[in-house]
């Protein structure tokens, strides 16, 4: 009976081995296949990925800082009624009395930086 019980085992392991081998084969594992799953599953891969995407990012930063930076900016006030502004300058030139029209206001400004020496980076 201990004879027919490891013959029973054997045919049972074979057949097991057999259908194994066959289900690989259908399936087919391409080697573009086998770089995407082992990218996908392995965790030092996609740490390693994400260290030279940032540091494909710190270059692109570093570069855009060698470039000069120019900002402008400006702004204009319109008041719709005439205000009462008695400027008191102190010059007696003119007696006329005329007072400015005083309701707009405008200004602008400009700022250009340009990095000399980054510290090596």
């Amino acid at each position: 009976m201990n004879h027919k019980l490891k013959c029973l085992l054997a045919v049972i392991l074979i057949s097991f081995t057999v259908g194994q081998a066959s289900a690989q084969e259908a399936k087919g594992l391409t080697l573009q296949r086998a770089i995407d799953l082992g990218l996908k599953n392995n965790k030092n891969l996609r740490i390693s990925n994400a260290k030279i995407e940032e540091a494909t990012a710190m270059l692109k930063e570093a570069t855009d800082r060698q470039l000069p930076d120019l900002t402008v900016s400006g702004s204009y006030l319109w008041l719709p009624v005439n205000p009462n502004i008695n400027l008191k300058t102190g010059s007696s030139s003119s007696g006329s009395g005329s007072r400015p029209s005083v309701h707009q206001a405008v200004y602008g400004m400009a700022s250009l930086s340009l990095p000399v020496y980054a510290g090596g980076r």
